[in-house]
């Protein structure tokens, strides 16, 4: 008796699983980056004694092939007031399995508060800029210190 042929179904199932496996691992990955740099600032590389900088570590990785810019790219440099495009699966990927619905919605929910969070970072600091740009620049005949001991 011949053995029966493979169901080629079950085969596109099973790739399509790991598929969206590594594309949730992605997004996450990205989501924990963002939480990070929320707790810490300086892990930005921006400068500070904390930051990868300063310690000598490159900050970045490898980017995720076939990603879309939202998961491959990290951090969003187009600038302030812009949005970024929606996110757009990478290319062939099929329907989601259902029993990751559950591990899509928890992302959906750490995703709105880290939102929420980084939109309250940009606040915070566009005050801040806002207060170092009021205070302007000092020319070399204005005096730096006011004695008010005196």
């Amino acid at each position: 008796m011949a053995e029966p042929a493979p169901d080629p179904y079950a085969s596109f199932q099973e790739h399509n699983t790991v598929r969206w496996l590594a594309v949730l691992d992605a997004l996450e990955l990205a989501l924990d980056a963002a939480d990070r740099l929320l707790a810490d600032p300086s892990a930005a590389g921006m400068g500070g004694p904390g930051s990868p900088a300063a310690r000598g570590v490159t900050v970045g990785g490898p980017l995720l092939a076939g990603a879309s810019a939202p998961v491959a790219a990290g951090a969003d440099v187009a600038g302030p007031g812009t949005r970024r495009a929606r996110w757009v699966p990478p290319p062939g990927l099929g329907p989601l399995p259902d029993y990751l619905g559950g591990r899509v919605q928890r992302l959906i929910v750490r995703q709105r508060a880290t939102a929420a969070l980084l939109e309250a970072a940009k606040g915070a600091t566009a005050r801040h800029l806002a207060a170092v740009q009021a205070v302007g620049s000092r020319s070399g005949s204005t005096p730096a210190y006011v004695d008010v001991l005196g």
